[in-house]
Parts: structure tokens; sequence; C-alpha cells
């Protein structure tokens, strides 16, 4: 029996407007249906109004949020164990492929007829997916900004040499001009892209050694040294810097 049993095949279809949710399969008929399990780490505000809407939209089903720290590990550790798995988790897609090759999802577009996705980004939907088939139904997605506070910066800079100027002549001991999580590639990412550079391409290639993506990396590095050292999450939140970012 596989992790997502394939009721939830048949739930997701009914509730496709919910969807962020990836789904498995296994034993029961979809019509037997009462209780649906989704694990989840987000916002309790978020996870509520999912809720609130998921009860109005099946009120003959009963469906719980349950939230799962470590979510990842938790479903690597279930694997297809068919009690105590959820039935659907709501995550982002980065492990699509992981849980699709342990066998513990069950594709989605084996119930949904691919004109349901027409609405939808179609690299939303390509993230979701893996070998040709999709497992993931997109929510939302997400891209880096730029943002500064103007009580502390009149204008936001028109290009990056003028930010590394700007982080040259002003950041001090106790201030930052500029403050970003530079120690991931999740935030070194669009400074790669803007050389044309890749870190793994469509063809699952990687593209470390890719030109673009070695003068990218060479260009953030010079903006390291006038930001706070570690780059970790908890640094660059903390409300003890000051920064603009």
């Amino acid at each position: 029996m596989k992790l997502i049993k394939r009721k939830l095949l048949f739930f997701l279809a009914c509730l496709l407007m919910a969807g962020v949710i990836s789904s498995c399969s296994g034993g029961k008929n979809p019509e037997d249906v009462k209780k649906i399990k989704i694990w989840h780490t987000a916002d309790a505000t978020i996870a509520d109004t999912l809720q609130e809407q998921l009860n109005s939209l099946a009120p003959d089903v009963e469906v719980t949020m349950e939230r799962k720290d470590q979510i990842i590990e938790a479903l690597q550790l279930i694997g297809n164990d068919p009690f105590n798995a959820p039935d659907m988790y709501f995550w982002a897609h980065d492990k699509v492929g992981v849980f699709a090759a342990m066998d513990i999802l069950a594709p989605v577009n084996e119930i949904i007829d691919t004109s349901e996705l027409s609405d939808m980004l179609p690299m939303s939907v390509l993230a979701g997916t893996y070998e040709e088939k999709l497992y993931q139904l997109p929510v939302y997605f997400e891209t880096l900004l730029f943002m500064y506070n103007k009580s502390l910066m009149a204008n936001a800079p028109a290009a990056t040499d003028e930010l590394l100027a700007e982080m040259k002549s002003k950041t001090t001991d106790d201030m930052y001009v500029f403050a970003e999580q530079h120690s991931t590639a999740y935030f070194a990412a669009c400074w790669i892209q803007g050389y044309d550079g890749f870190i793994i391409d469509s063809r699952r290639q990687p593209g470390l050694n890719n030109p673009g993506t070695v003068e990218g990396l060479r260009y953030h590095k010079e903006f390291m040294p006038y930001m706070p050292p570690d780059g970790e999450y908890n640094t660059i939140t903390s409300n003890s810097i000051s920064y603009t970012c």
C-alpha cells in the first residue's frame, strides 16, 4: 500500500482549487472515504484557513490538518505504512522526485485531466512533475525580491553596482546597508542566473563550471564582506542588526 491512498486522488480532483497537496495511492474505494489526514508545516493562520475551506467544500468528509515538524524525515521514515502515514501532505516541490522514487506517491495526473491545469503557471506544474508524471499540484510560487527601508535609504539603488558602492561607503560595525542569506544556494541563484549561469539544468546537468555560474558567484562574492559573515537565517532576520534589504 502506498503512502497517500488512492482515495485522496479522488478528493484532490474534487478540490483542485485547494490543491497544494501531493497524493498517494492505496486500498479503499474513494466513495467510502470519510476521514483524510493532511500533514503540513504551515503557519497556523494558513493551516486554519485551509481547514475552514476544506470543511465547507467537503462537509461529509472529515479533513484534519496536522502540523508535523521534520516532515521530510517523518515521511521518509514512515514509508508506505498505511496506518500512520498521512493521506496528503502540504510541502515544497523539491522532494517530489525522492518520494516518487521511493514509491510512496501516486501520480495526480492518473485521475485529473490535463485541462484542469490550464489556468496554472506551466513552471509551477512542471515543478511537481517527475519522470513525466505529475505528483503535486501547486498552490503558490515564490521568488526573490529586493526590499529597502525608505526611512534609512531615500531611493533604491538603480543597479547592483550602485548597491555595492553604497555598501562599501556606509556599512559599519552596527549597521548593514544590505543583508541576505548569502550562504545558501537559494539566495545565490539570482546572482548566478543574472549571468546566464545555472546550478542544475532541465537535463539534470550540473552547471557549477559554467562560465556564467562562475562569473555570477565571483560578482556575488564582492558583496559578502559587507554583510553578516555567516549569512545564516537567524542572523539576517535578527532585530539586533539594522539593515536595508
